[in-house]
C-alpha cells in the first residue's frame, strides 16, 4: 500500500453550523442535532417554511444555513431547517422521530400556514413529510418520490444512497404516499429528464400543480436563478398563489438566458432540426449569443451538410 493510499479519505463536508446556532439563540428558537442532521427552528409570523437540504448542501461555501433561509426570513416567516450532515436521504429514524415529536408538541399547528420546500433530495423530503402538517403547501423542484426499488424501479441514479441506507423499512419512505396530505403541491421539473418525469408521475394527484418545462435540467433552482426568476417563482409557490399562467409569463425571460438557449438548441440540433436551429440562432440578440452558441452553430452547420453514410 502506498503512503498516499494508506491515508484516510479527506472529509470535505461543510459542518459549520455555528452561524445558524447563534441565529437560533438570538431568536429564542431551537437547535437540535442528531448523527446525520441539524434541525433548527427560528420563530416567525404567518407561515412556517420547512426547508430540506439537497445533496449539494454538504459542499456549500461559508456557514451553513437552511435552504432558502434569507428569502424566508425577509418575509419574517418562521423557518424550520432540516440540514444534513450525511447524504442519508432523510432515512434516519432519529430525524423522523424528532419531526413527529415537533408535530405532537404543536409546532406546525401553531402557525396559520405551513409550506414544505426543497429541491431534488430536498424536494423528496418536502413531499415525504407533508403529513406532519396536513393541508400544507409543498414546493418541490425536481423531486424524487423514493429510492426504493419496490417503489421506483426505474431510478438507477444515487447508487451510494440506494446501497448504503435501508429502503426496506416502509415508514417515511414513499413520498407518493406523503404528498396527498398536502393542501396544494407545486412540482417543477424538466420532463426531458426521464427519471424526474417518472417520479413526477408517481407524485401526481388532485392537489398537484404540474409546472413541467423542458431544458430546465435536474438542477432547476440554478436554471431559474440564471433567468432572475427563482425568488418570485419560489415566493409565489410558497404562498400558494402561483398559477401556471403566472409561471409561464415569468419564463418568458428564458430566451434571454444564454445557458437555457444553448441547452434548448443543442437538444433540437441532436434531433435533426438543423434548419430551425440556424433560424433560431440568426434571430437571437447579440448579447445572448455566447461562445457556446457560436460553437453549436458551427457544429449544427456541419451536421446539416454531412453526407449520409451509404
Amino acid at each position: 500500500m502506498t503512503e498516499a493510499s494508506s491515508q484516510p479519505p479527506i472529509d470535505t463536508r461543510n459542518l459549520d453550523f455555528e452561524w445558524i446556532r447563534q441565529e437560533v439563540e438570538a431568536a429564542n428558537g431551537s437547535f437540535y442535532e442528531t448523527e446525520h442532521h441539524v434541525i433548527t427552528h427560528v420563530p416567525g409570523q404567518e407561515r412556517l417554511v420547512v426547508s430540506f437540504d439537497n445533496l449539494a448542501s454538504l459542499e456549500a461555501q461559508g456557514p451553513r444555513k437552511p435552504w432558502g433561509y434569507e428569502m424566508v426570513r425577509e418575509r419574517q416567516w418562521g423557518s424550520l431547517g432540516v440540514m444534513i450532515k450525511a447524504k442519508d436521504w432523510f432515512r434516519s429514524i432519529e430525524l423522523s422521530s424528532y419531526l413527529t415529536e415537533l408535530r405532537d408538541q404543536g409546532l406546525f399547528s401553531s402557525y396559520p400556514a405551513v409550506s414544505m420546500y426543497g429541491s431534488s433530495m430536498g424536494g423528496y423530503g418536502a413531499c415525504l413529510f407533508a403529513p406532519l402538517a396536513p393541508g400544507c403547501t409543498v414546493v418541490a423542484f425536481a423531486p424524487q418520490s423514493s429510492l426504493s426499488a419496490q417503489d421506483a424501479p426505474f431510478e438507477k441514479r444515487y447508487r451510494y444512497a440506494r446501497r448504503n441506507y435501508d429502503w426496506t423499512r416502509p415508514e417515511w419512505r414513499d413520498a407518493a404516499q406523503g404528498l396527498p396530505h398536502a393542501g396544494k403541491a407545486y412540482l417543477i421539473y424538466d420532463p426531458t429528464v426521464s427519471e424526474d418525469q417518472l417520479h413526477a408521475r408517481r407524485l401526481h394527484g388532485s392537489k398537484v400543480i404540474d409546472l413541467a418545462w423542458p431544458d430546465l435540467t435536474h438542477k432547476v433552482p440554478p436554471s431559474l436563478k440564471r433567468m432572475g426568476i427563482l425568488k418570485p417563482v419560489s415566493l409565489g409557490m410558497l404562498e400558494g398563489s402561483m398559477t401556471k399562467t403566472q409561471f409561464h409569463k415569468l419564463l418568458r425571460v428564458r430566451m434571454k438566458t444564454s445557458v437555457y438557449v444553448h441547452r434548448m438548441l443543442e437538444r433540437a440540433s441532436a434531433k435533426g432540426h438543423h434548419a430551425l436551429v440556424e433560424q433560431a440562432i440568426s434571430g437571437l440578440p447579440t448579447d445572448v449569443v455566447n461562445w457556446k452558441i457560436r460553437q453549436l452553430r458551427r457544429q449544427n452547420s456541419r451536421m446539416a451538410h454531412a453526407v449520409p453514410a451509404l
